[in-house]
């Protein structure tokens, strides 16, 4: 599966070599991540001593290096930074992790700065005291949201994450005041291992 979903990758790649036009380039390199983001899911799968179980600390630090590399982001203008407990979690909620992931640094990543700014974006998983729920935080020290914007404005990035969070059968709530906070609470798996870094 791993290895399908690289040659996906790489044919996208391709394609985005052969066009001119900067906005389907772009849609491309989206798709792309979304598939980079799903074949490191596999990766961390051959790589691990308990079958099915995704170590989520590795797994989100890789992903979050890959899309700051993805976009040519450097850690002098814009630090991505992970705080992410020790937690591990099935395929299925593993994926739609990553997913939302994925999209939220993406997201600040492309609006959150304007084009020579500094940013920081912080990347926190933790389960909460009572070990019933797990949150994962998104944070950004950018823009914000505009006064009145509408949450997803049409954004399919932001439409995926409400589907997702959905699915995790979790909550989501946006904070666009001082930069952008998103922070979404869901149930862990029976399968899932957590405590606090």
């Amino acid at each position: 599966v791993k290895n399908n979903l690289q040659v996906v990758s790489s044919l996208l790649d391709l394609q985005s070599a052969s066009q001119t036009s900067p906005e389907l380039r772009l849609l491309l390199g989206e798709s792309r991540n979304r598939i980079r983001c799903m074949a490191l899911i596999h990766d961390q799968l051959c790589r691990t001593v308990t079958s099915g179980l995704v170590n989520l600390r590795s797994y989100l630090g890789e992903l979050t290096r890959a899309l700051a590399w993805s976009r040519g982001e450097t850690s002098e203008r814009i630090a991505i930074e992970a705080e992410v407990a020790e937690v591990t979690l099935g395929l299925d909620q593993a994926v739609a992790t990553g997913l939302i992931v994925n999209e939220l640094v993406s997201n600040s990543l492309k609006h959150a700065f304007g084009p020579a700014a500094p940013g920081r974006i912080v990347l926190r998983l933790w389960p909460t005291e009572a070990g019933d729920a797990l949150i994962l935080e998104v944070a950004d020290d950018g823009c914000g949201f505009p006064s009145g914007a509408e949450r997803t404005d049409g954004s399919l990035g932001l439409t995926l994450v409400e589907a997702l969070v959905r699915q995790l059968r979790g909550t989501l709530t946006i904070d666009g005041t001082r930069g952008t906070t998103t922070r979404i609470t869901f149930p862990p798996s029976p399968e899932v291992s957590a405590h606090a870094a």
